[in-house]
């Protein structure tokens, strides 16, 4: 484990967290962090409280996985949509019923007909439920949400929402629902169903997904990455004004 902007993230690999999942006992929780949630998680002490209470945080940014790497030599990033169709890859023998929370009934619709089709799942085995669309939700969202999830019998509950809002929701539905594993996967379901597109793995590995999606959704992300920005303009910041006050005196340095 190492701390990245104040996120303790777990130095683990894509297939160690899929045999993770594959071999867990019980429940769990896997947060996939950007440096969106280390911002977040900066902003908001009750929300920093909310993530550290996951069992494994994976760096799904690139930025996170290179600071680790400086840091500890090593590090490989964890990203939620590959992490999501790899367990269904790894699942070959279809122990596991899969629940689908958050999206739109079109997209998960489209994502149960792929992994019928494509991937050899009875259909019985899949279901997704989406909310309705709110910054917040009532006691009754959630009790709606945890009845949907509970009758079906989910072993595995994949969370595609905003990252603030799919991890206080996986925190809070894992509450009162026991032995199930949850995974909050960001925009996993709208690739995987088709409804938007991703950027070509190359440029995901180089760092420069960001630029890709600012370019299909400038609207939508384009200020969180302005506040990401600011964020890492105050970090280095800080620790620039700190390296020059420690320096001694007189030692001809600037």
């Amino acid at each position: 484990m190492i701390n990245l902007f104040g996120l303790k993230v777990d130095i683990v690999g894509l297939n160690e967290v899929v045999g993770w999942i594959l071999k867990r006992k019980g429940g769990g929780k896997i947060y996939c962090c950007t440096l969106n949630e280390a911002v977040m998680a900066s902003e908001n002490k009750s929300f920093e409280k909310i993530i550290g209470k996951g069992d494994l945080l994976t760096a799904d940014g690139m930025p996170l996985v290179w600071l680790m790497r400086k840091m500890k030599g090593k590090g490989e990033r964890v990203y939620g949509p590959e992490l999501m169709e790899e367990v269904f890859k790894a699942d070959v023998n279809h122990k596991m019923r899969h629940f689908f929370l958050g999206s739109t009934e079109k997209n998960i619709k489209n994502i149960k007909k792929r992994l019928v089709g494509g991937y050899g799942y009875d259909e019985e085995d899949i279901k997704g439920f989406a909310p309705v669309f709110s910054d917040k939700f009532s006691r009754s969202n959630y009790l709606e949400m945890e009845k949907e999830i509970k009758n079906f019998g989910a072993d595995i509950v994949w969370v595609g929402m905003g990252a603030e809002k799919q991890i206080i929701i996986a925190n809070q539905l894992s509450r009162t629902i026991k032995n199930t594993i949850w995974v909050t996967v960001g925009a996993a379901f709208d690739f995987f169903s088709g409804s938007k597109r991703q950027a070509p793995k190359w440029l995901r590995n180089g760092g420069g997904e960001w630029l890709f999606r600012l370019g299909c959704e400038p609207r939508r992300v384009g200020g969180r990455y302005l506040k990401i920005l600011r964020f890492l303009f105050k970090y280095y910041g800080r620790l620039l004004i700190v390296s020059l006050s420690s320096r001694e005196p007189g030692n001809g340095k600037v």
